[in-house]
């Protein structure tokens, strides 16, 4: 028997080069070099810079593109213009409940627009009403207004439909106990 040994494929390894277009303070924070073996995973990773910038309340941020040398991939990204909130408008009536979820309106009254908080707080909303009768419920952002590098909107709540369950049967050979049933329904 003979077994002869195979080369293994040798593996190119690039660096993904940030190259910033406007905010080189944005970029220090989170310029650097690595090495990764594909295009996918380069990819990932601009994607992760992107949503940071995102987050860091750069929302006109973009990936132009991504190119290839033979040793080097570059990600031509754009941060854009910082934004912050002037304000978030809400009518009074929900007022009980963005109080409720520990919010006020200076949260979202000059402070950096963090899309993150931002899809934090509609997400309370909508798990408070669904866990409280309201499983249609809704948490919109309407009249979004820039100016400069300002973002004003109104948020609009609905809660739609109340359902209230008076009664639970339960078909089929399964067994649930009663006891299981009562830990996630409360009557």
């Amino acid at each position: 028997m003979f077994l002869a040994k195979l080369p293994l494929k040798a593996q190119i390894v690039y660096k993904l080069q940030v190259i910033n277009t406007d905010s080189a303070s944005v970029f220090k924070k989170i310029s650097y070099k690595k090495q990764f073996s594909d295009k996918a995973f380069i990819e990932k990773e601009a994607n992760k810079i992107y949503i940071s910038l995102i987050d860091a309340g750069y929302i006109s941020a973009s990936v132009d593109s991504i190119t290839r040398d033979s040793l080097n991939y570059k990600a031509y990204i754009s941060a854009g213009k910082k934004y912050k909130w002037v304000n978030l408008y809400y009518s009074k009536k929900d007022q009980a409940i963005v109080s409720k979820l520990g919010y006020n309106e200076r949260f979202f009254t000059n402070r950096p627009f963090k899309f993150s908080e931002l899809s934090k707080f509609m997400e309370k909303i909508i798990t408070y009403y669904e866990n409280n009768g309201y499983p249609f419920a809704s948490a919109k952002l309407d009249s979004l207004q820039f100016e400069n590098s300002n973002v004003a909107a109104k948020l609009n709540i609905e809660k739609n439909v109340f359902i209230k369950l008076d009664s639970l049967i339960t078909e089929g050979t399964g067994k649930v106990s009663q006891k299981f049933l009562l830990r996630y329904f409360r009557y």
